[in-house]
Formats: C-alpha cells, structure tokens, sequence
C-alpha cells in the first residue's frame, strides 16, 4: 500500500476507534434542578488537544482543553469579583 494511503488509514481508523470516546468523569453537580456533567474525550484528531464536554440531558458544549481552563478560570475570577463586590467573604 502507498505510505500516503497507509498514513491516511491509521488516521481514520484512529479517529473511528477514538473519536468522542470518553476518559473520564471530572464532574457532575446541580444548577437549577438540572444535573451538569463534565466529561473529559479522546481528541478528534491524533495530534489534537483532548475534549472537554459540559453537558446536560438536552444539551452540550463542546471545547478543547485550553479553552475549558480558559472558562474555568473566567468563572473563578468572576465569583472572586462578585464577592469582593458583594462584601461577601
């Protein structure tokens, strides 16, 4: 077989086997009556990032690692600043 075909074979056979699958469970908590789970996936693409998924029963989004530490942090420094406004502790 042509090492192009070869090449293009082991991709797709990666991503069929791999694609979406998940690794992990990195949380699961309420917010207003609806359970939320955060999962980490296998990469789309070998060389990718891995997947973030933050889902309910009737929806998901969907990021790569960096963006769900991006949000992650976002959301931590939002609750710190609403707090500081707040005069909460």
């Amino acid at each position: 077989m042509d090492q192009r075909l070869t090449a293009l074979y082991v991709r797709w056979y990666w991503r069929r086997c791999n694609m979406g699958e998940k690794t992990q469970d990195l949380a699961e908590f309420e917010v207003s009556g609806k359970t939320i789970l955060v999962e980490l996936n296998h990469p789309v693409f070998e060389e990718g990032a891995d997947i973030i998924h933050i889902q309910t029963d009737t929806m998901r989004f969907e990021c790569s690692y960096g963006d769900f530490f991006s949000l992650a942090t976002t959301i931590l420094v939002a609750e710190k600043n609403l707090k500081i406004i707040k005069g909460l502790k």
